[in-house]
């Protein structure tokens, strides 16, 4: 249901968050979402997402929701796996999601 990707750019990877549901992107109200990203060593980190540029999210998205994020994470070392918690508030309630051995380059969806 949602979805979680890299960007391993030149100036510094990121990881994205796409919200998604069956039937495509799925808006939140959140601007920002807050995540913990643990490294297979057991280093742990906090995520700090943003809701990526408007050019980057579904053009038909309604002011003052997001179903893009984006945080910077130049830490990131390709071929070690992550493991990202965080959850989303949609609502009533937050839901709590887990990617386990996330691999960025594996999940990269644009690599300088």
């Amino acid at each position: 249901m949602w979805a979680c990707a890299a960007a391993v750019v030149k100036d510094g990877n990121e990881l994205d968050v796409f919200v998604e549901d069956k039937d495509g992107p799925f808006a939140l109200n959140a601007k920002t979402l807050e995540a913990t990203a643990r490294s297979a060593a057991g280093e742990t980190r906090t995520l700090s997402f943003r809701c990526a540029p408007a050019n980057e999210r579904p053009a038909a998205e309604i002011d003052g929701t997001c179903s893009r994020y984006v945080a910077k994470a130049p830490w990131i070392t390709v071929g070690q796996p992550l493991r990202v918690e965080t959850s989303l508030p949609v609502t009533p309630r937050a839901v709590a999601m887990v990617w386990r051995d996330f691999e960025p380059r594996k999940y990269a969806h644009h690599e300088e």
